[in-house]
């Protein structure tokens, strides 16, 4: 029989092992608490908003949080849910599909008709950057190889670039005058093409405030006037030029500054007229192969605001099928292009609202969600990207659409191999470094002027998987010292 003493030993050891089973959560739980105090208390963040959320994603519980349903500027993070939205309403097979067709009639190796570049928005066409994907001039000589099969040797009518699947609004209605020219802010039309992205490169002067002249266009766009008002600045200042101009304008006026130097420097801008531009490179591929042209390149709205387009039926001679959207959102959210995001998001409209445009792909998204059982009052969604300073979303709210993306079959697999894997792959390659967190963490980045932001998962040392949301606005000094702080709340995520 167990003596006396032997019994309170016993008592004694099943109250202590009590006491430390809960312990230990209440003491992660401080943890992460007290790395975000620490961070609110941190002098950079005086003036600033703090918004954060983790939630278990088997049970939902909360792990910590701080002001979670303070509505944001979310930068990039916005990417998150316009990915994970497009896996739930487009479907992870989905393909863009862009069709070369002609119309009237082929007669002696003559077309009396006009050619047309049809698209429904594939922001990958022609791209150089999209892993195995077709290059500009291999997608052209494809073309000219078509056409030619056709037997066709001069064509009487025009080159079209058809990108009516989309509205013309090509940037979101209230992105900043100072990005829209920028090759970040190129937006998404019905016909993309080399990402919508041309090189400006100019040969650098060693003289402070001299004006570098510009040393090559790629691609060629001779038709674009460029008025260059860059100067010189000193040796280290980096990249600080702005190319302005609107859409579909031929005008670009280039401000700012690049730093001084012997060698050559490049820039990056945003064609300003992607349809035009892929009829224009289809005609130079043509005339370059000896096929006849009138050399008159059109965007499909030009073309009918002339009343020139009779709404012929077309033949194709060519389909040209994207990547799936599971390998689209995968650039997408690694390298956080704009592009990509914008133009599933309007896709999402033209599926579900019957219009390619942002207003109604934001619509769909909100529908998605909302159907799904979030409230989303407090969500503000003004693009598909976050280029837009006027978005807005709660840590709760982009933590819930996090975890309830974890628990979707069809969306999770896709959509958690997309996001940048902390201290490994894409835009969080440099983050937790020396920590064992990394290679345990996929988020979403986002940062602009005065944001920082950060969205994903997090492999928990206990072996839980955590969604978490992180967004700062309107702090102080450097975003690289608010970014490490917001690592550190990540880590204890990981700890805890």
């Amino acid at each position: 029989m167990p003596t006396h003493r032997t019994i309170h030993a016993f008592s004694f050891l099943f109250i202590l092992l009590l006491l430390l089973s809960n312990y230990a959560p209440i003491s992660a739980q401080a943890t992460i608490q007290q790395t975000i105090q620490d961070f609110v208390n941190y002098e950079p963040m005086r003036y600033a908003s703090l918004s954060f959320c983790a939630l278990e994603v088997e049970t939902g519980k909360e792990v910590a949080s701080h002001q979670p349903n303070m509505s944001l500027v979310p930068a990039s993070t916005m990417k998150a849910v316009t990915t994970a939205t497009a896996l739930g309403v487009l479907g992870h097979s989905y393909t863009y599909q862009t069709r070369l067709q002609y119309d009237g009639n082929i007669k002696n190796g003559v077309l009396n008709g006009n050619i047309y570049i049809t698209g429904t928005g594939d922001p990958t066409l022609g791209s150089h950057l999209m892993p195995n994907g077709t290059k500009l001039e291999e997608l052209m000589q494809q073309m000219v190889d078509k056409i030619a099969a056709r037997g066709i040797k001069k064509v009487n009518g025009l080159v079209i670039g058809d990108g009516s699947h989309f509205t013309t609004a090509m940037p979101a209605p209230d992105w900043q005058w100072n990005d829209i020219g920028n090759y970040y802010g190129a937006g998404a039309a019905g016909l993309n093409i080399h990402e919508n992205l041309y090189y400006l490169t100019f040969q650098q002067k060693l003289q402070l405030n001299a004006i570098p002249s510009i040393a090559n266009v790629s691609p060629a766009m001779p038709y674009l006037t460029f008025i260059n008002e860059i100067r010189s600045d000193r040796a280290g200042t980096g990249d600080n030029a702005f190319i302005f101009g609107a859409p579909n304008s031929t005008v670009r006026y280039l401000r700012g500054t690049i730093p001084v130097g012997r060698g050559q420097f490049k820039i990056k801008g945003a064609i300003p007229d992607p349809a035009h531009f892929a009829a224009y490179s289809l005609i130079k591929a043509l005339e370059a192969s000896g096929i006849e042209t009138n050399k008159m390149a059109k965007n499909i709205f030009e073309y009918r605001r002339e009343g020139k387009d009779q709404r012929l039926s077309r033949t194709t001679i060519m389909k040209i099928t994207s990547q799936p959207v599971s390998q689209i959102i995968k650039r997408t959210n690694e390298k956080s292009v704009n592009l990509y995001a914008e133009a599933l998001l309007k896709a999402m409209g033209k599926r579900k609202k019957g219009e390619g445009s942002t207003e109604k792909g934001v619509e769909a998204v909100k529908d998605f969600w909302t159907q799904r059982g979030m409230d989303m009052e407090g969500f503000f969604m003004e693009d598909g990207s976050g280029l837009s300073p006027r978005n807005g979303v709660t840590s709760y709210q982009l933590t819930q659409i996090m975890r309830k993306s974890a628990k979707d079959k069809g969306i999770y697999k896709h959509f958690y191999n997309s996001l940048a894997l902390g201290g490994r792959t894409g835009t969080a390659r440099y983050m937790f470094r020396g920590s064992k967190a990394a290679g345990r963490v996929r988020l979403k980045s986002g940062s602009m002027r005065r944001v920082r932001a950060y969205t994903g998962y997090v492999n928990t040392r206990s072996g839980k998987l955590v969604a978490f949301t992180i967004i700062a606005n309107n702090f102080m000094g450097e975003s690289k010292d608010i970014r490490k702080k917001m690592e550190k709340v990540i880590e204890a995520i990981y700890f805890g």
